[in-house]
């Protein structure tokens, strides 16, 4: 499409403004051809999205979803609007990070696979060398894979994320450090889902031995994944593993978070949630004081101590019936002893 078709729209939008028209895409639209339409919008579009400011642009891309099928259909059929396929590559990235934002994953993942399917073209390799190295291919497989696990296709989400695991481990170690926690994360919660329990902690142990040679560095992803383990353990019922992560969750969370922090509140939660299950009151009651005190500290209410705490105080009644009941048959037992022996 030609620009004029652009420029044309423009002078109109500018008349109409001024003349106080209220809807002037409306009015132009009678005006000219779908095509000619569409073909303004996406230039509209493709001129008022700007890379370096991506969160930004939520709104901008609320404006022009509906032209979206049109504007990619164009775009990859001739690339005639972006002859430098870097550009084209950086455009289609940008819809999928933006599609995932406003949570349209199956819309993300279209784009993102419309990027790997350019860079599996017969194409200069010179042209594109910023998506073609591993990290960039990674992350692309990586983003893929968590649209895939947000719209509930685990499967595809174990398929992607492995293709990111392939081009990742390739990176130097430091680089390693920063791509591939989520891709260990997103391995453990899609096997997870599958109830495939061995895979996931595996996958989970990677992510923990890939940062333990830095771990003062990366404290609280490495306390992101022994709570992914809790999760694991807590299918399984294993309640001596689920104390064990969370004790070591929290070692990583006091090593880096103010003492007022609600990650460290929602970790004492968990533990006094825990003992609860199993039934032991007077620990879950002090890991739920502990928590109040650190949500009292940073002025937050949360719903979910309060709920933990009616049913702590209705475990202690139905435990101070119980006991009183033993009590009283105890001294019955008692009193028909002595009354034997008289």
């Amino acid at each position: 499409p030609d620009k004029t078709y652009l420029r044309y729209f423009e002078a109109k939008l500018r008349i109409m403004k001024e003349k106080r028209i209220i809807d002037p895409p409306v009015d132009i639209h009678w005006e000219v051809s779908d095509d000619q339409y569409k073909d303004f919008r996406a230039f509209q579009f493709i001129e008022r999205l700007d890379i370096s400011t991506l969160q930004d642009h939520i709104l901008t891309y609320m404006q022009y979803v509906d032209v979206f099928p049109y504007v990619i259909k164009r775009l990859v059929s001739d690339h005639k609007l972006f002859p430098d396929h870097k550009h084209l590559l950086d455009f289609l990235v940008n819809l999928g990070d933006i599609s995932m934002m406003v949570q349209h994953y199956s819309e993300a993942v279209k784009y993102y696979n419309e990027v790997l399917a350019i860079l599996d073209e017969e194409l200069d390799e010179s042209a594109t060398p910023f998506y073609r190295d591993n990290k960039h291919v990674c992350e692309i497989y990586t983003k893929m894979a968590e649209a895939f696990l947000a719209i509930n296709e685990p499967f595809q989400g174990v398929f992607h994320f492995e293709k990111a695991l392939k081009y990742g481990i390739r990176l130097p170690q430091e680089v390693q450090e920063e791509c591939l926690p989520g891709v260990y994360e997103g391995l453990a919660q899609s096997y997870l889902k599958i109830n495939l329990l061995p895979k996931a902690l595996e996958k989970v142990q990677e992510g923990i031995e890939l940062l333990k040679a830095n771990h003062h560095r990366h404290s609280l992803k490495i306390a992101n994944f022994y709570m992914i383990k809790v999760q694991i353990y807590q299918v399984e019922n294993n309640y001596n593993a689920i104390f064990e992560g969370l004790h070591q969750a929290l070692i990583h969370l006091l090593e880096i978070l103010d003492p007022r922090s609600p990650l460290l509140a929602i970790t004492f939660e968990k533990i006094a949630e825990n003992y609860l299950k199993i039934g032991l009151l007077e620990p879950a009651r002090e890991n739920l004081k502990v928590a109040q005190e650190i949500l009292g500290l940073s002025r937050i209410q949360d719903s979910k101590i309060a709920r933990l705490l009616e049913e702590l105080n209705a475990a202690s009644s139905k435990e101070n019936i119980k006991n009183e009941i033993v009590c009283e048959d105890t001294e019955g037992k008692e009193n028909n002893t002595m009354l034997t022996r008289s």
